[in-house]
């Protein structure tokens, strides 16, 4: 569809623009953990933090690393509030001294998926990576869980992301 130039009533920067974001397609839902959040992210063994710069050095950003055969676990727990179908996403800077064999495992509603997971490979800017779609249950927590056993580098704890597609 056409993208107008100004939706009405809607203003950005001096009044002027809407930045493209249009009102309609706002309609998903969903959740964002980074490894800051404490409450609903746990970590075990050791996850030392990792200075990271991005954007060509415009910013520092903070995640956690964990060392290959360490041991380590990174829980991301979040609560379900509704039932349904969700993208569960990655968030991490990929990196030559990353493993390409992680390990990764998706609680839903009908068990648990493992993915053998490349750090190395994603997105150049930190943006999310799709792990894939599955069927969350309200009242239940979903979790996704990141482990260092058996990896060939560095495992990443940075951020974790399920985006509502349907019912």
């Amino acid at each position: 569809p056409a993208i107008p130039a100004r939706l009405p009533g809607q203003t950005g920067p001096a009044g002027s623009a809407a930045h493209f974001i249009l009102p309609s397609e706002l309609t998903l839902t969903g959740a964002v953990l980074t490894s800051h959040d404490t409450a609903q992210v746990r970590f075990k063994g050791p996850w030392p933090p990792r200075q990271i710069s991005g954007m060509r050095n415009l910013f520092q950003y903070v995640c956690r690393a964990a060392a290959p055969g360490s041991g380590a676990t990174a829980s991301y727990v979040m609560p379900v509030r509704q039932s349904g179908w969700d993208k569960v996403c990655l968030m991490y800077f990929p990196d030559a001294r990353s493993a390409t064999n992680a390990r990764i495992s998706v609680v839903h509603a009908n068990g648990t998926e493992r993915r053998t997971w490349n750090f190395r490979k994603g997105d150049p800017l930190g943006f999310s990576v799709l792990v894939g779609t599955f069927y969350f249950e309200q009242g239940r927590n979903a979790e996704v869980l990141i482990e260092s056993e058996g990896a060939d580098g560095e495992v990443v704890a940075d951020g974790v992301g399920m985006v509502r597609t349907g019912d």
